[in-house]
């Protein structure tokens, strides 16, 4: 039997994969271009606890808008699977192989913007 829960899932979050994708990418360009700028701003600031604070505070905000992004895209990928198992002859163990390489892809993604973050 179907939960709240899980029709919520399996109807309103395949519609929001596209945004969630957006946000990933925004994220991981913002952090790029962070990366670009920040030996500037880090000579502007004075002390080193300052600085290690600023990245650190900038850091956390970016991997988290790219986390929220990801996880969301994951989420809706599954959701699409499970509308697509309603309709068509998906099995559970093809449904579930399916969102284990789903949520590997959004663990490759989170160590690429990590990557991207750390390159300074």
């Amino acid at each position: 039997m179907e939960t709240a829960q899980d029709r919520l899932i399996r109807q309103v979050f395949p519609s929001l994969v596209p945004r969630f994708l957006a946000i990933t990418a925004l994220a991981t360009a913002l952090a790029w271009g962070h990366v670009q700028v920040r030996p500037r701003i880090l000579e502007l600031i004075s002390g080193a606890d300052l600085q290690w604070l600023y990245v650190t505070v900038t850091s956390t905000v970016l991997i988290t808008m790219a986390l929220v992004g990801i996880i969301g895209s994951v989420v809706g990928y599954f959701g699409y699977l499970r509308n697509r198992q309603r309709h068509t002859s998906l099995s559970e163990a093809g449904l579930a192989l399916r969102s284990v390489l789903a949520a590997l892809a959004g663990l490759v993604a989170l160590g690429a913007v990590c990557a991207v973050n750390s390159a300074w």
